[in-house]
């Protein structure tokens, strides 16, 4: 009856969840704190150990049904509530307790980081009989089955997804935004296969178990700018036809014949593309400036200067930070990273070589030996590549030797790392910017993995301040190239 859609992404579905130890909060009277998925979490003080119940994470919208029969819609918005008649009445007598009919939902169906009484509370938990009033069919799922599992559907209904932000305007010239462009028909002749956009970092909170005390990881800082990945590989590489040839394939197409009966019009080779994110960018062109193909952005700015230094059936990934190029506007709002105005770094955190058709993960060591090599080899590459920062190389048990492995050794270390600063920075400004700007957090690779995954540990000050420029209608950089907002 739970599921989750086919490539989503898990931390935009919800959890059933089971109450663990919950904690007093100074100063409060009615709501206390427990940990869900690693995260703090403020509930009713109603709310029990061993209680079942379902987690939405933050930056998620929740289906508008399910909000209006529980009536979560808060006071502002009461109309869309199924109590609105009852509210209503009550509006001009007692707005108090109107309120208390409600709840703090807004039109949106977002769900937010909030802070109460000093603490932080990353999500919205809500009880299976809350589930049960959208759906009743669930009042006879056995929810105690199925504790630690995902779903963003319910019978094949959307329940939740990710939320996308109604934004107002850009924090920076950087993207496609008022820009004109067009696929080009040339990357066409990309091989399925033989380039792969970047995988999804996984929370650390819900990864945590990933990580074994005897295994080594690296820790690095994670830079708040623009993900770009640039690579050669081999490619359909177009060639000319003689007209005759031009001309059967045009018959051959016509007749709907197979592939087998065209004659090819390209031919095998390395090539070079680049992408951001989320989009390849090789499939577009400024209209505007048509000759122009490869520098109408920020991404297309730096393939200019990397291209040429790209080994065979390699791709790199990494990070665009600073200021956008020759603006005084920063790629994320005020992540100056110590640079002059109008200048910007890449930084790779990750190479990938492609061998007899499989993808071999470098370790973050050799991705930082491998930039620094460049940079000394290169002189037009000094100003251009910026080395990842590692903060950490080892055993978590070494970093943290007071904390006894047992059964709760990942909650502790979890704990001790979101608290880390003088290792790891967390929760204090970043110290490479000149603005006084939250530490984004930090990233985490075990080495030598069988299954290369990264793991980000973000900060609870970034992450307020991510929330508070969501409402402000701030432009992620990512947001914008991947449509919104324009």
């Amino acid at each position: 009856m739970l599921s989750c859609s086919p490539g989503i992404k898990h931390e935009y579905c919800c959890t059933v969840v089971q109450i663990g130890e919950c904690f007093p909060i100074e100063g409060a009277d009615r709501i206390q704190k427990t940990l869900v998925n690693g995260m703090s979490m403020v509930i009713s003080k109603d709310i029990k150990p061993g209680d079942i119940m379902i987690y939405a994470a933050n930056e998620t919208a929740l289906n508008p049904d399910f909000l209006r029969v529980n009536n979560l819609y808060g006071i502002s918005d009461y109309t869309m509530n199924a109590n609105r008649s009852e509210v209503e009445k009550l509006l001009e007598s007692d707005h108090e307790k109107a309120k208390a009919l409600c709840g703090f939902f807004t039109p949106q169906n977002r769900v937010k980081m909030l802070k109460l009484k000093g603490t932080y509370s990353f999500g919205f938990l809500f009880g299976t009989e809350a589930l049960a009033n959208w759906y009743p069919k669930v009042r006879a799922y056995d929810f105690s089955s199925h504790i630690g599992e995902d779903f963003d559907t319910v019978d094949g209904v959307l329940f939740v997804k990710a939320y996308t932000p109604p934004l107002k305007r850009p924090s920076g010239s950087t993207g496609n935004s008022g820009r004109t462009f067009d696929k080009r028909e040339r990357f066409n002749c990309m091989i399925d296969g033989n380039f792969q956009l970047h995988y999804d970092s996984q929370q650390l909170q819900r990864s945590m178990a990933r990580i074994s005390p005897t295994d080594i990881v690296t820790v690095s800082v994670k830079i708040h700018g623009t993900s770009a990945i640039y690579g050669r590989v081999e490619c359909r590489i177009p060639k000319r036809l003689p007209i005759y040839s031009r001309l059967w394939n045009s018959i051959a197409k016509f007749l709907k014949l197979s592939d087998k009966h065209r004659i090819p019009d390209f031919t095998l080779g390395q090539d070079n593309v680049y992408a951001s994110r989320t989009v390849l960018k090789n499939k577009y062109t400024d209209l505007k400036n048509p000759k122009n193909t490869t520098t109408s952005d920020i991404w297309g700015y730096y393939n200019d200067l990397l291209a040429k230094h790209l080994p065979d059936n390699t791709i790199i990934y990494g990070e665009i930070f600073g200021y956008d190029r020759g603006s005084s506007t920063c790629i994320q709002k005020n992540y100056d990273y110590g640079l002059p105005v109008g200048h910007s770094r890449f930084m790779p955190y990750r190479i990938v070589r492609i061998t007899d058709g499989k993808f071999i993960e470098w370790e973050v060591q050799e991705v930082f030996q491998w930039t620094m090599k460049m940079i000394e080899t290169y002189p037009d590459l000094q100003g251009v590549l910026y080395p990842i920062q590692i903060v950490y190389h080892g055993k978590l048990t070494d970093r943290y030797p007071e904390i006894a492995v047992d059964d709760h050794w990942h909650e502790k270390v979890l704990e001790a790392m979101k608290a880390d600063k003088k290792c790891f920075g967390m929760e204090t400004n970043e110290v490479l910017c000149k603005n006084k700007v939250p530490r984004e957090g930090v990233c985490i690779r075990i080495d030598n993995d069988s299954r290369p995954e990264n793991f980000k540990l973000k900060c609870a000050k970034f992450l307020s301040k991510e929330s508070k420029d969501i409402d402000a209608g701030e432009v992620d950089i990512e947001m914008q190239e991947a449509g919104y907002g324009v």
